[in-house]
């Protein structure tokens, strides 16, 4: 009798094993997939057939940027970036007469996201602008992939500003407050503005969910670091808590910084940015990005404050579509992606924000 109770706890043993193998195999193929973007760190976008086309920075605050002069392939498209580590051909950066010049702030949305540099809204934009115009209009791309508003005011301040703007358009999407997929814990603001750094996928997780189930410390690093499957049900399990107890348990707290206040950080490097406006006498707008469900869920700060306490004009997409009888659904890349407009949806954005330049009087075209 024993020995046949023995036989069963090591069949059942055996069992569990190669159901945790299989789920850790599994959960690791899953990681690799382009979606499953936990904690994504661009600034090591590992390619082994093709160059990295971000790196880290070497401003303060900034903690990766596009890399100079790189061709390559990302997320399916080719990408080219110029000397200046945007994604857009290359600039003088002393400004041509009879030239007015516009610089586009942005993340994903910005940067054309699966999509062709020549199919971007601002490129849309330049087209037009130069189409309608006597003037010569250049429109630089400067969008990065997951910048927030501070990633925007660093870059803006300490490297853009060569190109002598005459209009800085800020995109605003609703995860612009957060923090950029950059993870590691922080005593506080200032060293989080000062950090640099590449840190691998397992070491991030470890630092920031090991709290969450109650073992030790150094096991849960241990398990994160070394177990996909361990890392997929600390991420599950704390999103399900954070529904229940957004409060207590903070939504993607596995993007949150320790110890900051991503709202409103962001919402300062804002008005550092028009307050940069005024220094620098350069025109600002911003153009607010919707989620493309069928309701949109941005905070009403971006469109009511700037606009109305700072009088920066303030173009709000969503209700463009809603004006003229498009449904943000229609304008998802994919299914499944409700952030990326797809080609038609940049094509409308860049004519939207031309009609909102010209009939807000806000450009001169003649």
């Amino acid at each position: 009798m024993k020995i046949r109770n023995m036989k069963g706890k090591l069949i059942f043993f055996v069992y569990i094993l190669l159901l945790i193998i299989a789920l850790e195999v599994n959960v690791k193929k899953f990681e690799k997939l382009p979606y499953y973007e936990p904690n994504v760190i661009f600034a090591v976008d590992f390619n082994e057939d093709n160059p990295h086309i971000h790196k880290e920075s070497k401003i303060p605050g900034l903690i990766f940027e596009l890399d100079s002069n790189v061709e390559s392939t990302w997320q399916g498209v080719k990408i080219r970036t110029n000397s200046m580590g945007v994604r857009d051909r290359e600039y003088d950066k002393k400004k041509p007469e009879n030239t007015y010049r516009i610089i586009g702030l942005g993340d994903s949305v910005t940067f054309g996201a699966n999509i062709d540099e020549n199919e971007t809204f601002l490129n849309i934009l330049e087209e037009k602008l130069n189409y309608q115009s006597d003037k010569n209009f250049e429109v630089i791309n400067a969008g990065v992939s997951a910048y927030n508003i501070i990633q925007y005011y660093i870059s803006l301040k300490n490297k853009l500003m060569v190109y002598d703007p005459d209009l800085v358009i800020l995109n605003f999407y609703q995860n612009d407050y957060i923090p950029i997929n950059f993870l590691k814990k922080y005593k506080n603001f200032n060293q989080t503005y000062n950090a640099g750094g590449n840190y691998k996928r397992e070491e991030i997780l470890a630092q920031n969910l090991a709290g969450f189930f109650p073992f030790p410390f150094k096991w849960n690093y241990f398990l994160l670091k070394n177990f996909a499957f361990y890392r997929f049900l600390n991420i599950k399990s704390y999103n399900i808590a954070s529904k229940i107890n957004s409060d207590y348990y903070i939504p993607d707290a596995y993007t949150y910084l320790n110890g900051i206040e991503p709202v409103k950080e962001n919402k300062q490097a804002l008005l550092d940015i028009i307050e940069l406006s005024k220094k620098e006498k350069f025109d600002l707008i911003i153009v607010v990005h919707p989620n493309l469900e069928k309701e949109d869920n941005n905070d009403k700060w971006i469109r009511t404050v700037p606009v109305q306490k700072y009088d920066v004009p303030t173009l709000d997409l969503y209700d463009h579509y809603i004006s003229k009888n498009v449904s943000p659904v229609e304008l998802k890349r994919v299914p499944q992606d409700f952030i990326h407009p797809n080609v038609r949806g940049n094509k409308i954005i860049g004519e939207a924000i031309y009609d909102f330049l010209i009939y807000e009087d806000l450009i001169n075209i003649k």
